[in-house]
């Protein structure tokens, strides 16, 4: 129980903000500390404003407690049920948890205003959001949780 704790908060408040912000950690690789017109002295400051700032930490927040968490009540409730999910199920139940999120979110934004065809690459982020996080998860906590 511990571990799964652990494991969602590292991936959602360390992995999650550099994986919204990549182009910034391209600056870092680079050894460019800009962002937009201001340049940094050191990586803790341009990271301090880049990638680990209020905006990406709320976004963080709100995927640990509608996406992550959800997630992982589904998967302890069919592993309970001694069915345990296979990968390719994993991922498509992140990515659905992910769509509807989008589709609900989506209607009180009025992203389906525009042509609706506009907004498929929307499905196309949400599978590859659950394709990524949920090979973080398998490696760093299902195989130790199905082993035991």
């Amino acid at each position: 129980m511990k571990r799964k704790i652990i494991v969602n908060l590292i991936i959602t408040f360390v992995i999650l903000p550099i994986s919204v912000n990549l182009d910034d950690i391209f600056n870092v690789i680079r050894g460019e500390y800009r962002f937009y017109d201001t340049y940094y002295s050191n990586l803790k400051d341009y990271l301090s404003v880049t990638v680990f700032n209020v905006t990406n930490l709320i976004i963080a927040l709100f995927a640990l407690v509608f996406v992550f968490f959800p997630f992982q009540l589904f998967k302890d409730y069919y592993c309970k049920k001694n069915k345990p999910l296979s990968f390719i199920r994993k991922v498509y139940l992140l990515s659905l948890i992910v769509i509807s999120i989008i589709l609900l979110l989506g209607s009180f934004s009025n992203i389906w205003a525009i042509p609706w065809y506009n907004n498929l690459m929307y499905f196309v982020y949400a599978f590859g959001f659950g394709l990524i996080f949920t090979t973080l998860f398998h490696f760093l906590l299902d195989r130790y949780v199905e082993k035991k």
